[in-house]
């Protein structure tokens, strides 16, 4: 076996070449993205660590208001009993009712001051991890065409009477519109009209172009995914979607303890 030196080290040569055009078109722009995303979820951070400051704050006047009403009901019990002394036990007995009236209506106004507070912070980060996710999200890219086949299960879940109700009774040629965060190429339109015909077909077959027509329109409020627009209803599975649905269910977790103060 004869190994050629020249060719060895101009392998070597190119080999050294490659690793430094990798270095300087890949891993530089790669470590420039990863140190954005890490001031991106630095700002985020301080962001949340402000308003949690915010909140603390708010929590400490309540503190010192409630304390400022436990001592000005003491002064009251106690002039109260001065009062009582001087005139009659009936005196007396009405101050003291007049007193524990006075703290329970403190003490009911500070609770419902503390739970107002308590479901302000709760909203506020509800909000604030809801803007968190949909920025690490737009820092990650991903395909619309990735969230098909989950989109598929779910239309091929649906009933096939409601699936009929979306589609306009008795037109011959139901148009669907096909929105995504970004414009589909044409293959993927292609391959996604075929099976949006086979899945809403009656009979499980094909449907001819001329009975079902797909219409693709991108829409970047979806931030990422696709959305099926029917002439009677939707279906979608994309991250705008999700965020809001994950929004609301926070929110309305945070206004259980008011509603539970309120029964």
């Amino acid at each position: 076996m004869h190994i050629d030196l020249w060719t060895l080290l101009l392998q070597a040569c190119n080999l050294v070449v490659l690793l430094l055009l990798l270095r300087w078109l890949f891993y530089r722009p790669l470590l420039a993205v990863i140190e954005a995303r890490r001031q991106a979820v630095q700002q985020t951070l301080s962001e949340a660590q402000a308003t949690r400051d915010q909140a603390q704050t708010q929590l400490n006047a309540l503190a010192q208001q409630r304390q400022a009403a436990d001592s000005a009901a003491q002064a009251t019990l106690q002039t109260a009993r001065e009062q009582a002394e001087q005139d009659s036990a009936a005196r007396l007995e009405a101050a003291r009712v007049a007193v524990r009236q006075c703290l329970q209506e403190a003490q009911a106004q500070i609770e419902r001051e503390r739970l107002q507070a308590g479901t302000a912070l709760y909203q506020a980060s509800a909000t604030l991890a809801t803007e968190l996710a949909q920025r690490l999200l737009s820092l990650t890219p991903v395909p619309d065409e990735a969230f098909w086949p989950a989109l598929r299960a779910r239309l091929q879940a649906t009933p096939a009477a409601e699936r009929a109700q979306w589609l306009a009774p008795g037109d011959s040629a139901p148009t669907l519109t096909v929105a995504s965060a970004h414009p589909l190429p044409q293959p993927v339109q292609a391959r996604l009209t075929l099976e949006l015909q086979s899945v809403l077909s009656p009979t499980g077959e094909a449907l001819s172009a001329a009975t079902l027509s797909c219409v693709f329109e991108p829409d970047p409020a979806l931030l990422c995914g696709l959305e099926l627009r029917f002439a009677h209803g939707v279906l979608g599975l994309n991250w705008a979607a999700e965020l809001q649905a994950a929004q609301a269910g926070l929110q309305q977790l945070a206004a259980q303890p008011m509603r539970e103060q309120g029964t």
